[in-house]
């Protein structure tokens, strides 16, 4: 495993020569530097390597499907079941488990995984109480993608020692694991129908097949969620590989380790026969090697007699996990930002909505004119969502990548660094000639993400991608989520331009001049502004503030109603990111602002104590936990108040109070469903 940091420390120093075969497949739309690529490279290495010296045990190892013994079924059967056939795809999860259940549904090894985990809304597990080796925070973490997190290895969680006797049974249990979990990756890839890119599917399918050569080994990170099953999982495997190794004595001088080790390199031929049983027509995995792109033969290499193509099983899991992570980020930021695109900008309906539901057409900024428009309420919702998500990327990306550095360090000073030296039976031996200070860094990994698949697709106006250099580019926000230009947007025959006015005006004034008998209302709003980061952080000092005086967020508005053509909104004092002295708005658009940013801000807390409020296994409240939940609580407190002034505003006005109590079911329908 040493040996491999220094050949991931090298990577995106190698160069690989073309090859005629790339003219046979039209879906290569990955550089051969992509991470995929270079990580593969060098897993070959080990694996032959491991294949070599598990080759002496392979009789005392070697497990037989039509052997295995199924040990499950209804609550009131008592038979064994059998296969009696050496090809898994006819496996069934109702006979051939260790489950016992009369619903057969309970059965199935993908019961209660989210079948949609290749969806934009899907998330990675980078809990520190959920991910091994994630315990001390200074270290970085690992991050479970929604991938492994949703993979199909129910059956797995009943194995034990009684029910899982011997080689047989272990092999005919992970097949059928196998064979699912390769069956809903086929069924719910997003490019599944996509005949230029299949080879998509073979990737999902090899780095499955990786996290489940990591499951039999005992070197997978993800502990289960909520409850760390996993961790009874790898009790049980122990136990049964010990009582593997106990009942020969080819065996009894070997490792545990070494028993899982031998035992996957025999098997993982026809574990990816399995995993790969639907695999479609056409897709094909495809490796980058020094002498050109291989492909596996059609359906992802099924039915070929020889070693899987991949060798990303000899890859260490954060590692694979992190080139993954890059990937899905690619991917779904482009699907993110066509749907900001699509509910912001649209010049053929003359639609130009920016940041907090504003219609730039008629929005003047130089005269602190603010028309907010219900067509431009989806733009709010898009941008909100996008930036909620890109945030808690970017914090991904920042733990993976302190990760990275810790393991790299591992290496180079020989020092247990890390708090989980992943893969440690990789450590055979330290060759002097892996000393070259010069690939010490981890500029070279970053260099590398950007060449996966997805990230080398730019979006018109956005930023490109690069996670080494300029990474805070990567992160800002989409073009069509900032605020309006300082003139309105004239939108004709379906092009829009900014109308700058050489009045530095933009040729309108507007008046705040309440009449004569209406009393304004006094509204302290406290507003979490627009730039980056934690609600929490960007609110601490109205958190830290026991009387909410003073408070750079708070804006006062003074608010005035007097029938539908005459309602204006001044706010006098800005919050501490704006220059103007004063904005002016009429009274509905506050009204409907007022809400946006309290919907906005619900899902920003919603997202940032999702973990406090969901871990209901967790004993002690961790400070950062408490003191972000004291702060919600204070700021709903504060939401309640600023709602009560509101509706002073329009007092002893019964129909125009049904009328905002309508406009507030629209809104919250908007923003939830």
């Amino acid at each position: 495993y040493i040996i491999f940091k220094y050949f991931i420390i090298k990577m995106g120093n190698e160069q690989s020569s073309s090859s005629s075969e790339g003219a046979k497949n039209p879906s290569i739309i990955e550089s051969q530097n992509s991470p995929r690529n270079v990580l593969e490279r060098y897993g070959e290495g080990i694996m032959i390597k491991e294949k070599d010296e598990a080759r002496i045990y392979e009789n005392s190892l070697k497990g037989q499907l039509k052997q295995a013994k199924f040990r499950g079924g209804p609550s009131t059967s008592v038979d064994e079941q059998y296969y009696y056939y050496p090809y898994p795809c006819s496996l069934n999860h109702n006979e051939h488990t260790n489950i016992r259940h009369d619903n057969v549904d309970e059965r199935h090894p993908c019961h209660g995984r989210e079948q949609n985990r290749f969806g934009e809304g899907q998330i990675s597990e980078c809990s520190n109480s959920k991910i091994k080796g994630n315990e001390n925070k200074s270290d970085g973490g690992a991050c479970a993608p929604p991938r492994r997190r949703h993979m199909c290895d129910k059956n797995l969680e009943a194995l034990t020692v009684e029910n899982t006797q011997n080689c047989d049974d272990l092999l005919g249990n992970i097949l059928v694991a196998a064979k699912y979990e390769g069956q809903s990756i086929v069924n719910n890839y997003p490019d599944k129908n996509n005949s230029n890119n299949k080879s998509s599917i073979c990737t999902a399918l090899a780095r499955s097949f990786a996290d489940i050569g990591d499951i039999v080994r005992g070197k997978d990170l993800f502990l289960g969620a909520p409850n760390k099953e996993k961790i009874k999982l790898e009790e049980n495997l122990k136990k049964i590989f010990d009582n593997i190794k106990n009942e020969n004595a080819e065996l009894s001088k070997l490792s545990l380790e070494n028993v899982r080790e031998y035992w996957w390199a025999i098997h993982r031929k026809e574990l990816w026969e399995a995993l790969t049983c639907n695999a479609p027509k056409g897709a094909n995995y495809f490796v980058y090697k020094l002498d050109g792109p291989k492909f596996s033969s059609d359906r992802c290499g099924h039915n070929y007699n020889g070693d899987p193509l991949t060798n990303l099983d000899y890859v260490p899991q954060y590692l694979r996990w992190f080139d993954e992570w890059g990937e899905e980020f690619c991917r779904k930021r482009k699907i993110k930002l066509e749907n900001v695109e699509k509910a912001c900008r649209k010049d053929s309906e003359q639609l130009y909505c920016r940041h907090n539901g504003y219609d730039c057409t008629k929005t003047i900024k130089n005269e602190n004119i603010l028309f907010d428009d219900p067509k431009c309420t989806d733009c709010l919702i898009k941008c909100s969502l996008y930036e909620i998500w890109l945030d808690n990327q970017q914090k991904e990306f920042e733990k993976q990548k302190e990760k990275y550095k810790k393991e790299i360090q591992t290496y180079i000073s020989n020092k247990e660094i890390s708090n989980n030296n992943i893969s440690n039976e990789y450590i055979k031996q330290i060759s002097e000639k892996y000393t070259d200070k010069k690939y010490e860094t981890l500029d070279k990994f970053l260099n590398l993400l950007k060449e996966g698949k997805y990230c080398k697709e730019r979006m018109t106006g956005e930023s490109s991608i690069d996670f080494n250099n300029d990474v805070d580019k990567t992160f800002s926000y989409s073009k069509h989520c900032k605020v309006c230009p300082h003139c309105e947007v004239d939108c004709e025959n379906g092009n829009c331009e900014v109308k700058n006015k050489p009045d530095g005006n933009c040729g309108k004034n507007v008046k705040y001049n309440p009449p004569y008998g209406v009393k304004p209302t006094e509204i302290t709003v406290l507003y979490s502004g627009n730039e980056k980061g934690d609600i929490s952080k960007k609110l601490s000092e109205f958190c830290s503030n026991k009387n909410n005086i003073n408070v750079k967020k708070n804006e006062t508005w003074k608010c005035y109603y007097e029938n539908s053509d005459n309602n204006k909104c001044k706010m006098e004092n800005n919050s501490e990111n704006n220059t103007a002295a004063e904005k002016i708005t009429s009274f509905h658009e506050f009204f409907e602002l007022w809400v946006k940013n309290l919907l906005k801000d619900t899902m920003k807390w919603e997202n940032e104590i999702k973990d406090c409020i969901n871990n209901t296994n967790i004993t002690d409240c961790n400070d950062e936990c408490n003191k972000n939940c004291v702060c919600f609580d204070k700021w709903v407190k504060q939401k309640e108040e600023e709602w009560k002034n509101v509706k002073k505003v329009f007092k002893n006005k019964k129909y125009i109070q049904d009328k905002y109590y309508l406009d507030i079911n629209k809104l919250f329908e908007s923003f939830l469903f």
